[in-house]
């Protein structure tokens, strides 16, 4: 499914929510109204009140204040005459309200003047339609099991990797240190808290753009050559508010495409949170990129580096 058509199915079931809400709100009314008729009179009279205002203004442009002033005080003393009566009954005084799932963009999926973006909530959930599914469920932090490493030493190691990940996790969108990135040799597990960070912060409620370099390099080699593609697309790279690239390093090398657009998006990117997990040392970053993406990944004031070492689990377990 692409983008667009998840768009569509996703707005299609912010509608139904939406119808859902509104309904659940006219049973609870029904049932208020049942137990004290007063409660649907008042009601009705703070509706009706309305019509008459606007002809009340027509009628006499230059009362509109006074009225409108009027308006306001009735209908403020009829709405504390509802909560008495809901009070009366042993029900809270917001009972009568509508309760949108998102109380944002109360369940339209947009915000702003004139359904100006999407609302946070929306993008979130867009987000995992699009890449939840690349993340693996089963890698979260509950289940950092420490007892499968090998060693003390390694155990505590991938420990404070597995704590400095969570809080990172945890405290999204803050944190003094956006970019992360975390390295060492294959098996040590990288990937799994990569997707462990992504699996907590859409938890959260907040969109996190998942992919891996060879998926990344898609995106950047089609915006190079004016090409649609299924992977995420440069801009989503550059605007998402959570950013996991896994893999880094082992995506080809296209000439004027997987450095130059790395660089791009590494220095469009600044401010925004951005983990990437790669087997290559820094060093050999510096040799396959370049000493601006180096500079770019192990910036003193926006980075942290955590270097997870050891022996390979997956070789262990082989064995």
């Amino acid at each position: 499914m692409t983008r667009s058509q998840q768009i569509v199915a996703l707005l299609d079931e912010y509608a139904r929510r939406r119808r859902a809400a509104q309904q659940e709100q006219q049973q609870r009314i029904r049932l208020a109204a049942e137990r004290d008729p007063m409660i649907a009179q008042l009601q009705e009279r703070i509706a009706g009140r309305f019509p008459r205002q606007a002809r009340l203004i027509l009628a006499d442009p230059g009362r509109s204040a006074a009225i409108a002033g009027q308006l306001k005080e009735d209908t403020l003393k009829d709405l504390a005459a509802i909560t008495g009566r809901l009070a009366g009954l042993g029900l809270p005084p917001d009972y009568l309200d509508i309760r949108y799932t998102c109380d944002k963009c109360q369940d339209t999926g947009y915000i702003g003047e004139e359904r100006a973006r999407f609302c946070p909530c929306f993008e979130a959930e867009l987000a995992r339609a699009q890449w939840g599914s690349r993340v693996r469920e089963a890698h979260s932090f509950e289940a950092f099991d420490p007892s499968i490493f090998p060693g003390e030493a390694q155990r505590q190691r991938t420990e404070r990797a597995r704590a400095l990940c969570e809080r990172y996790a945890q405290e999204f969108p803050s944190g003094s240190h956006p970019f992360l990135l975390l390295t060492g040799n294959t098996g040590l597990g990288k990937t799994f808290l990569l997707d462990a960070i992504a699996n907590r912060v859409q938890q959260r409620g907040h969109p996190a753009l998942r992919l891996t370099a060879f998926q990344m390099l898609s995106g950047m080699r089609a915006f190079h050559l004016s090409e649609t593609v299924e992977d995420a697309s440069l801009s989503q790279m550059i605007s998402c508010p959570l950013l996991l690239i896994d893999d880094l390093g082992t995506e080809p090398m296209l000439r004027n495409i997987t450095v130059e657009y790395l660089f791009l998006l590494l220095s469009e990117r600044a401010g925004r949170h951005t983990v990437i997990a790669t087997n290559l040392s820094l060093p050999q970053i510096g040799e396959r990129y370049g000493e601006r993406i180096v500079s770019r990944l192990v910036d003193t004031v926006s980075s942290q580096v955590i270097g997870l070492t050891g022996e390979d689990l997956r070789i262990r377990r082989c064995t």
